[in-house]
């Protein structure tokens, strides 16, 4: 039969090479003792209060993800660290074992940040590595799998963008080995979508950050828009100035008309 994978929880002696991969060994203590730290981050620094899920979508979620069902989750990816600790918040309260897929370039960057990463059951996405086998195996145990679907931070949110092959081709697979072995586990894909809002007025702290933007670029200023249209217009202004600097192709200036185009 093929040769078992070797599991590790601390660094591994001799040379160290982040192109290996090596499965989770998550250490079920060390995954709860992080909760509340995650939510002092999420809370304290980045100042989310955390997710508000109504009654009915986290019931809906919980029915999808539970010890008797496989799941994979698919949220969307707006941006970095916000969008891993909101998920680790739903983690906690539906699948706190659940595995998450990250960059290897994260998990494998140093031998003690590893052992750190993988203890905490992240996935590496190792090419050719044995992720997908493992994220199988822990989700007919009855725990979920989050794979980030766009596969790179988007910056928008309220939408998932296109799936990338591996949550369905996991599912496919989970569901094979659950139809053989004659069980009535349900698989599941799971998408996820969420948005951050503000809640308070906060147009005078955007219009500054905007004019100080505006300043050090030596951007023309906005000041006479209205605050949606100055983002709108700084954004225009910021790429066709980086596109002037690197002597890019300039893009169509229906590209970067208002509506469906370069923003989009």
């Amino acid at each position: 039969g093929p040769a078992p994978v070797r599991r590790y929880t601390a660094p591994v002696s001799g040379r160290f090479d982040p192109l290996v991969y090596r499965d989770p060994a998550p250490r079920r203590g060390l995954i709860r003792a992080l909760e509340p730290v995650s939510r002092v981050v999420l809370r304290r620094v980045l100042r989310v209060r955390g997710p508000e899920l109504p009654a009915a979508d986290l019931a809906r979620l919980r029915a999808a993800v539970n010890p008797h069902t496989a799941a994979f989750l698919a949220p969307l990816h707006p941006e970095f660290l916000t969008d891993w600790l909101i998920d680790k918040e739903i983690a906690a309260r539906v699948s706190p074992f659940m595995a998450h897929w990250a960059s290897y370039e994260i998990v494998n960057v140093h031998p003690w940040a590893q052992a750190f990463w993988l203890a905490s059951n992240l996935v590496a996405n190792v090419p050719g590595g044995g992720g997908r086998e493992y994220s199988v195996r822990w989700a007919l145990q009855g725990h979920a799998v989050l794979l980030n679907p766009e596969g790179t931070a988007t910056w928008h949110g309220r939408r998932v963008g296109g799936l990338l092959p591996g949550a369905l081709e996991m599912a496919w697979e989970t569901a094979r080995r659950v139809r053989e072995a004659g069980s009535a586990r349900s698989v599941f894909v799971v998408p996820l979508v969420w948005a951050l809002t503000f809640d308070a007025d906060v147009a005078s702290a955007l219009a500054r950050e905007m004019a100080h933007l505006e300043r050090e670029l030596s951007l023309p200023s906005g000041a006479s828009l209205a605050l949606v249209p100055r983002f709108a217009a700084l954004q225009r202004a910021i790429l066709s100035q980086r596109v002037a600097r690197f002597g890019a192709p300039v893009p169509a200036p229906v590209a970067l008309a208002p509506g469906p185009g370069f923003f989009a």
